[in-house]
């Protein structure tokens, strides 16, 4: 042991703090740190602990021989990213390894063998992906966060007929099946992925937008001048949203983007009614808008809240697909795919209850409004993928509307030749018909459950994962 030691910092008070590049440690107590306990706590909080402790080898040589510790000396040992905790809450990654951390039907599902450290969530998603390119690993992993703030990767293992069987949990559908429970107090499930790479995450992620006023469903006494107005409230709230999570390049700012040019042209839609006198028409739009905006708006608030019981799955499936996109780096392929599901999430799941919600019958003259709507969409092309290319890149909606074709023909099937006509003319006017006919043909759980077999197929097609 050497005779060197160095004060632990009191549990209250930050052991680490950062200022302009140079990094000071506080001594406020009179327990001691060995070389030792320092080596094991930048081994943990690094990234890459190999990269990190070998250059600072000739500093901890250092500190065995000396009973003062200089500024350049600290410079040299702390790692990179510096941790606002105490020793006295150092996380053994070890000390999960055989936690039962849920079950998927009968089997329970295990924490296994530690793989790796890192600073970031999106950091451990890219190295798995990274490694892929190199390996066939059948193995799911779960990424756990530290009360220390370092995420840990660990294999995921599910015992069956005394065998370790790691496939369960190869796709996006199997991973909603299991159940999930939360870990000891000094750690939290962040979320686990797939061997196939698909990610459903268990926790919340920050809200990165400003706090906006809920905006009130629209009631059947509200005036319109009162809709026009939600109307636009929901339209400036799109906005911002666009702007603030497009500048740090957030996934959910891709449907943002997408959604905000959608409902300019609706407002634009309802303004030429009101023009033209159609006072019954402009109503009708601007109820649906504002009840539509309204579903995206609560899934999208639950998601950054972590309140993931409360986001429709279909919703979950297209931020948990945003959130791996944006942890490995967006490309055509991603943002074509995270497109893709939140358009299913948003007209095939949200648009049938909005439709129910707001009363529409098949009302001939509604009718013509919301199907005069369908074309208005695809004059918006070439602006939706201009929107979201400014802060994504590119994204493929004739890819997207060439495989909605064919799993529409598969999973639609049924839906009477109306619906199969709307398809093979667009991709627009196919969701949408699809949505209207659910509408008046499907409860609840039914909409659920095809929005969900839907999505699913979307994952599977070429610009899915």
């Amino acid at each position: 042991m050497s005779d060197f030691s160095l004060q632990r910092p009191s549990p209250s008070l930050p052991t680490l703090q950062q200022t302009s590049n140079q990094t000071a440690l506080h001594s406020v107590s009179s327990e001691t740190i060995t070389p030792d306990d320092l080596r094991e706590i930048f081994r943990d909080s690094a990234v890459d602990s190999q990269t990190v402790l070998q250059p600072t080898q000739s500093a901890f040589d250092q500190l065995t021989q000396s009973q003062v510790l200089s500024t350049s000396l600290v410079d040299q040992l702390l790692p990179v990213k510096p941790l606002n905790l105490s020793l006295s809450e150092h996380f053994d990654p070890q000390s999960l390894k055989g936690q039962p951390i849920g079950n998927l039907g009968k089997h329970s599902i295990y924490i296994g063998a530690h793989r790796k450290a890192f600073d970031t969530e999106g950091a451990a998603l890219k190295f798995l992906h990274d490694q892929k390119k190199f390996r066939l690993d059948n193995q799911d992993f779960a990424l756990v966060q530290s009360r220390q703030g370092t995420y840990h990767l660990y294999e995921l293992k599910i015992p069956r007929f005394g065998l370790s069987d790691g496939r369960d949990l190869s796709s996006y559908n199997h991973l909603r099946a299991a159940r999930f429970t939360s870990l000891p107090s000094q750690a939290r499930l962040i979320g686990v992925l797939s061997e196939h790479l698909q990610y459903r995450a268990q926790t919340r992620e920050a809200p990165v937008t400003s706090a906006f006023t809920p905006i009130p469903d629209p009631h059947p006494s509200d005036s319109l001048t009162s809709l026009r107005n939600r109307s636009f409230q929901a339209l400036e709230r799109l906005q911002t949203m666009e702007s603030e999570l497009g500048q740090v390049q957030d996934h959910r700012g891709i449907f943002a983007a997408m959604y905000r040019v959608i409902t300019e042209r609706g407002i634009e839609e309802m303004d030429k009614m009101i023009a033209n006198g159609d006072k019954a028409g402009a109503e009708f739009e601007a109820r649906l808008l504002v009840n539509f905006a309204n579903k995206y708006f609560a899934a999208y608030d639950a998601y950054s809240a972590g309140k993931m019981e409360q986001v429709p799955e279909v919703w979950r499936s297209a931020f948990d697909a945003g959130r791996n996109a944006e942890a490995t780096g967006y490309n055509r392929t991603s943002v074509t795919e995270v497109t893709a599901l939140s358009m299913v999430a948003h007209i095939i799941h949200d648009l049938p209850l909005t439709l129910k919600e707001i009363g529409y019958q098949g009302d001939p003259h509604q009718e013509k409004v919301y199907d005069q709507f369908n074309g208005a969409l695809m004059e918006e092309k070439s602006r939706i993928i201009g929107a979201i290319s400014r802060k994504f890149g590119p994204t493929d909606l004739e890819l997207i509307e060439t495989a909605f074709r064919s799993v529409a023909q598969t999973v639609a099937k049924g839906f009477g030749e109306r619906v199969a006509l709307a398809v093979e003319q667009g991709i627009f006017s196919g969701m949408r018909e699809i949505a209207k006919w659910q509408s008046q043909n499907y409860q609840l759980n039914q909409i659920e459950n095809f929005s969900l077999r839907l999505s699913d197929a979307s994952r599977y097609l070429p610009g899915g994962n």
